[in-house]
């Protein structure tokens, strides 16, 4: 019996620390690796009762539950040894739980509060920081060019929430090269033409905004919603209007907290589809992927592409358009100079085009839209890549496979970068009026990603915020209701894959067209 004993033992910490030899090239998914551990378990069984001369069945459990019970322990032994104090990311600062697995990230993604976690770590230990065994998070403007060149996309976009289905979407792609070249087929839909096209369809929705406006915050959603409707799928959804089905920004919302937090752990994701979802968001699911399925003649890509698209260019530029007027009527200053700005841009009466709100005409208004997207950027988490070559980031050796991204949250909001970050000031966009003394670094400006992966809809969302802000503000007298909490609003901040915004209750009424309040 102790012979058998020590072989179980000794059986157990060798396939334990072979186990680990194989996933450091290969992390497995959790199927991938109950598969493997239950073919141990078997060998371990077969061979214990095959060695027994009389047939023991409790001492064979026994002998099975000391194997699995040793593997186990050895296999997390020596991958918390490794990481901690043999990987080759050791030297860099962190959490000490994050240095041995990703569930610490999870820990704070789960309430939707990751970016707060990710600026506190950055302010206590630095401008890199180890946030996962092999990853690190950067927010200096000097990492950013590292993510410009040829990478790949990291873990976080090889889970199966992405990839399932006909067709891989865009934005889960990850090789650089297959990228490049979908990527070539969005950039004609969207260049300056085809946004000069666009103009009838924002203004036709823009005049159906004004004539149903009551709830400030749910009317940004729905009428970014139609205009994606249109743009991805042909289609009029008719939120505005109240025809069309307004639970699918909630449905969208619960899809992007469980794609955050299963993407911070891919290895999971195989089971991502058995979790405990309500039989109405799954019935939308089913009714959002039909959506794409139903487009005839397009490529099976396009048709994964589509749903994509309308969820980056709708519940991410509804969120700017909520924080953009959060800001400007916080400051009834700044409220005045944008008004008078766009009152001298457009009387209200002609037809609106976005050619008239250029930088050259509107500089404030782009500023201020500048400015909200510092702040709160949409997509604050990071982007995450993986390197391809062995690379010197900030003076610092990163081995090549190594997950690395900057965050936009805690870069866009460095003193380094931005003087007076937290501070809303739209005039540190416009060269003639930024205090030369001031820091500014638009390299850190990354709301819209950076370099190959650059949101392609990124002139769309800009057209579209500056030609809301427009007509609401020629046709509205707006501000915020009087006993608004700040504090509160931003304690209700959540992001997941993006920003969730807060209620933001606002009063308004209609002016005249000459300007005045009715």
């Amino acid at each position: 019996m102790w012979a058998v004993s020590n072989s179980i033992l000794l059986s157990a910490v060798t396939t334990g620390l072979l186990s680990h030899a194989i996933y450091k090239r290969r992390e497995p998914d959790v199927v991938s690796f109950l598969r493997q551990f239950l073919l141990l378990v078997a060998a371990a069984l077969g061979w214990t009762a095959s060695s027994q001369t009389a047939f023991d069945p409790l001492s064979i459990i026994a002998a099975t539950l000391l194997f699995a019970t040793v593997n186990l322990f050895t296999l997390g032994l020596s991958i918390s040894i490794y990481r901690l104090f043999l990987h080759p990311l050791r030297k860099f600062p962190g959490p000490w739980a994050a240095k041995l697995t990703k569930l610490e990230g999870v820990y704070y993604a789960l309430p939707g509060k990751f970016h707060d976690h990710m600026q506190e770590i950055h302010d206590k230990y630095g401008d890199v920081v180890r946030i996962g065994p092999n990853e690190l998070s950067f927010r200096s403007a000097s990492a950013v060019k590292h993510l410009v060149g040829k990478v790949n996309k990291g873990a976080y976009f090889e889970t199966s929430v992405y990839t399932e289905g006909e067709g891989v979407p865009i934005n889960a792609l990850v090789d650089f090269e297959e990228h490049k070249q979908r990527r070539r087929l969005w950039d004609s839909a969207f260049n300056q033409k085809s946004l000069k096209s666009f103009s009838p369809m924002f203004n036709r929705l823009l005049d159906r905004l004004i004539g149903e406006l009551h709830k400030f915050e749910d009317w940004c959603d729905y009428y970014a919603f139609d205009v994606m409707g249109e743009l991805a799928f042909a289609k009029d959804f008719g939120l505005i209007t109240g025809e069309g089905n307004r639970d699918y920004s909630g449905f969208i919302r619960s899809g992007l907290k469980i794609f955050f937090v299963v993407s911070n752990i891919p290895w999971i994701s195989p089971l991502a589809y058995y979790f405990p979802i309500s039989e109405e968001v799954k019935q939308q699911s089913i009714k959002f992927r039909e959506l794409g399925s139903k487009q005839k003649n397009a490529e099976a890509h396009l048709r994964a592409d589509s749903p994509v698209l309308f969820i980056a260019g709708s519940d991410t530029t509804s969120t700017t358009m909520a924080f953009l007027f959060y800001f400007v009527l916080r400051d009834r200053k700044v409220y005045k100079r944008l008004r008078d700005e766009i009152d001298q841009a457009w009387d209200g009466k002609s037809p609106l085009e976005a050619g008239m709100l250029g930088i050259e005409t509107c500089p404030y208004l782009h500023g201020a839209i500048q400015e909200a997207l510092r702040l709160v950027p949409p997509a604050p988490n990071g982007m995450q890549r993986r390197l391809i070559r062995d690379t010197e980031i900030d003076g610092h050796f990163i081995p090549a496979g190594t997950l690395v991204s900057v965050n936009a949250w805690a870069a866009q909001r460095h003193a380094k970068h931005f003087t007076n970050p937290l501070d809303f000031v739209p005039e540190r966009w416009i060269d003639s009026e930024r205090d030369k003394k001031w820091n500014h670094v638009p390299m850190a400006y990354i709301p819209f990603g950076i370099g190959s992966y650059l949101c392609i809809g990124r002139a769309l969302a800009m057209q579209e915020l500056r030609l809301i802000a427009v007509k609401l503000m020629r046709e509205f007298d707006l501000e915020l209701v009087p006993d608004f909490d700040h504090a509160r609003f931003w304690a209700d901040i959540r992001s997941w894959q993006a920003i969730f915004k807060p209620a933001l209750p606002v009063r308004y009424k209609r002016r005249s067209r000459t300007g005045g309040t009715v």
